[in-house]
């Protein structure tokens, strides 16, 4: 697993009119290996729009994101932008950029890669979070949006499942880890835990593979 950068993001809540233009800043970048992602988020599913390739600017967007357009701000300035283009209702979203580190966590690939029916933990590490905050636990697979599993309260410990996840009763967590009981081949997806820092609208996220 790859820990993912520290980004920063002015206003990751866009309040514009109809048919207007929307210009999103995200800085932090230079802490960011190969590529920057963005993500929209409504309500609890997450969709990524689009990434950059950080080398040569080189993008590719998800089906559906052409309004989407995605830059450097200045050359040498370690800034890029996410333009959207005669904003329409539908565009009424919170928007993330994400990147992962040149910082890796050691952890054993048979760790995640389980046969049916094994026991599988996932960790997550959060720091600097308050008592009144979250720990997320999404899944994300392929050509899907993400799905909110679980959420851990950080004060209390005490976790919530997400009613709306199919296989919301397969996960639980033991402290902020997740658990998954035995394993199916349905399980097979990429697992983020995330921090929600509701002051500065920042994320903190790393992703897991489980494959079976």
């Amino acid at each position: 697993a790859v820990e993912a950068a520290d980004l920063q993001q002015d206003k990751p809540t866009i309040t514009k009119g109809e048919g207007k233009t929307a210009v999103l800043s995200c800085t932090g970048t230079d802490g960011c290996r190969d590529y920057l992602h963005w993500y929209q988020r409504k309500e609890e599913e997450f969709r990524r729009i689009l990434y950059i390739k950080l080398t040569d600017g080189t993008q590719a967007k998800e089906p559906g994101y052409d309004d989407f357009v995605t830059s450097k701000d200045e050359p040498g300035k370690d800034k890029f932008t996410l333009k959207i283009s005669k904003l329409q209702t539908k565009h009424s979203a919170t928007y993330f950029c994400a990147c992962w580190g040149e910082r890796r966590l050691v952890q054993d690939l048979d760790y995640v890669r389980k046969k049916p029916d094994k026991t599988v933990y996932i960790p997550c590490k959060p720091s600097g979070l308050s008592s009144g905050d979250y720990v997320h636990w999404y899944q994300k697979k392929e050509g899907q949006p993400f799905k909110r599993i679980l959420y851990i309260s950080y004060g209390s410990k005490s976790l919530a499942r997400d009613e709306n996840h199919p296989q919301k009763d397969d996960f639980s967590a033991r402290e902020f880890d997740l658990h998954i009981s035995e394993t199916k081949l349905d399980h097979t997806a990429t697992y983020y835990c995330a921090c929600w820092d509701s002051h500065s609208g920042k994320e903190s996220s790393g992703p897991d593979a489980v494959q079976n």
